[in-house]
């Protein structure tokens, strides 16, 4: 009875009728129902990768913005993650005021790539000095 049961159960799905030659078989096992699960699965698959893409720009963006105040100066903790790459008194640039350095922040994430931002700031104050070469610099690939 099982096997006629199995075989009226395949004749409702053509392409499939050798499986009534086997041994019982659970259903998920049938060809259209795991392509049917394949097919939710690639449909949940295709909205995850679309979020994913999303929620990394949001994240890129979201970082970047961290690096700045709404004024576009730097933000407390982008001046406080930075490090001195030259120091006051071996600056090349005599349009710089004494008494500052050269700095760069650590890299933040954008949606055009990663970047640090180079600045003075007078080491022994903390002043920053956005009058000349405040700059974002992508890092190179």
């Amino acid at each position: 009875m099982a096997d006629s049961a199995a075989t009226v159960a395949m004749s409702d799905h053509p392409g499939v009728a050798w499986v009534a030659a086997l041994a019982p078989i659970p259903v998920a096992f049938i060809p259209e129902v795991s392509f049917a699960v394949d097919a939710a699965a690639t449909a949940d698959s295709a909205v995850n990768v679309a979020n994913g893409a999303r929620l990394s720009q949001q994240l890129a963006l979201e970082s970047a913005n961290s690096a700045f105040t709404a004024t576009g100066e730097l933000s407390e903790g982008a001046i406080s993650g930075a490090n001195e790459i030259i120091p006051a008194g071996q600056l090349g640039n005599p349009a710089i005021p004494q008494g500052l350095s050269k700095f760069a922040t650590d890299t933040f994430a954008s949606p055009s790539g990663p970047f640090q931002v180079h600045f003075y700031m007078n080491a022994v104050s903390g002043a920053v000095y956005y009058g000349l070469d405040y700059k974002v610099i992508f890092n190179s690939p």
